[in-house]
């Protein structure tokens, strides 16, 4: 019998794919070894170009792109429908509205229309040699070994630049490259050009990419049926069971009276849910105890984490806090939460100390959250109760309204997480 540690036939599109990891920015190693970088470009006016300008400019394409060997060129054009004619456009007189009017009839006559983006990528495959030495890169080895790797990563980038240097003198051209930035809220964001464009030619989805933590693994997508794989079943994060009965329009009601917009929209995908300071949005058809869960976690976000203060906590801090919040509300309605909020947290890198330090407030903005789900139980005397437990791997039992009860105080709050 002999046993290999991975499949030697592709059984779906996932095995086909060779993209792995980004070593620099706009940089992509494949699996077999090679790099690869792109841009997108747009050409002359071709209509109003003479015979004579487009043979020099094709002259001095050809020269270029003498890369030697083990170079690929790779050239995409994609098209897509373009937007409507905009509507409700003002104008200062009778003559350029008229104008307008004719050029939108003109536009509704010819039918539809699409708009074109180029791209280009260059991608680099070392000689044999050089292959296994790249390698080296990606594992442990000799100091030899790390250096050819290196090397192989400097001359890869000399060589794009002085290749970006003459294609930008023919073409407006732009390198696909990660850009950094901030959002409504203060928050470093990431999106990457280059992961966006190698999306878009295998699925055809665009919408901006966010760079992964690690950009490692990027062919690691489940676009086959699970039972054209094989081994141990795939891990899945716990989710939140049950039925929210009339507590998530309770809750959305809570959401509305603090001015906080509530919205769907499945451009958030893979995210569940975003806040965004005065606005929540929400993946669309969620089981009700997910949806439950998920406003309970972005309400949370907006009573915490949109304030000049808070700009400056750690995202494993307000994800912790969150997160926490949204567990004791869900429990607090009888919603089996198993180890779902242990999972998300560890996620995030957060453990018991991020926990610990942060249970006051995590107690005051739960209790505030299920005062307003529960105001007739506010004057009820309360009763003993044992403390919930963020225990990964432990079973939840004995579902007691937490609005029936104050809030466990830190030194009986009993929290776990293994990672």
């Amino acid at each position: 019998m002999k046993l290999t540690e991975h499949r030697r036939t592709a059984q779906g599109l996932a095995d086909l794919l060779l993209y792995a990891s980004e070593i620099d920015d706009g940089v992509l190693l494949l699996q077999d070894g090679a790099l690869m970088a792109a841009w997108s470009y747009r050409g002359p006016d071709m209509a109003s170009a003479t015979h004579l300008e487009m043979a020099a400019l094709s002259a001095r394409l050809n020269s270029i792109l003498r890369l030697g060997s083990g170079w690929m060129v790779d050239c995409d054009a994609i098209r897509s429908r373009a937007p409507g004619y905009p509507e409700n456009a003002q104008f200062p007189d009778p003559t350029t509205q008229m104008i307008d009017d004719e050029r939108r009839q003109q536009f509704l006559d010819e039918g539809a229309h699409f708009e074109s983006d180029y791209f280009l990528a260059l991608t680099y495959l070392p000689p044999a040699e050089g292959e296994e030495r790249f390698k080296g890169w990606m594992f442990e080895g000799t100091r030899q070994l790390k250096s050819a790797a290196k090397r192989a990563l400097e001359q890869f980038l000399s060589r794009v630049s002085g290749f970006e240097d003459v294609l930008g003198s023919l073409f407006q051209v732009r390198r696909l490259r990660t850009t950094k930035f901030e959002d409504d809220n203060g928050y470093p964001r990431a999106h990457d050009d280059l992961l966006r464009y190698v999306r878009r030619c295998i699925n055809a989805d665009d919408y901006p990419f966010d760079l992964p933590e690690i950009p490692v693994d990027l062919n690691e997508a489940y676009v086959f049926d699970v039972t054209q794989t094989e081994g141990r079943p795939l891990p899945e994060f716990a989710a939140t069971k049950g039925d929210a009965k009339d507590h998530l329009d309770k809750l959305k009601e809570i959401v509305s009276k603090r001015g906080i917009a509530l919205e769907y929209d499945k451009s958030i995908a893979p995210a569940q849910g975003v806040s965004s300071g005065g606005r929540i949005r929400l993946m669309p058809e969620l089981p009700s105890a997910e949806e439950f869960s998920v406003l309970s976690h972005e309400l949370a976000h907006e009573m915490l984490h949109h304030g000049k203060d808070a700009a400056s906590l750690p995202k494993v801090v307000r994800e912790t806090q969150a997160e926490a919040v949204a567990f004791v509300v869900c429990r607090g309605v009888g919603l089996e939460t198993n180890t779902a909020a242990a999972d998300y947290i560890a996620l995030y890198n957060g453990d018991k100390g991020t926990l610990a330090k942060s249970l006051s407030v995590i107690q005051e903005t739960s209790a505030k959250i299920l005062g307003d789900l529960f105001p007739e139980e506010l004057a009820r005397p309360p009763q003993p109760r044992e403390s919930p437990s963020l225990t990964r791997g432990a079973g939840v039992s004995g579902h007691t309204s937490q609005a029936d009860h104050p809030l466990p105080s830190p030194q009986e709050e009993t929290v776990n997480f293994d990672r």
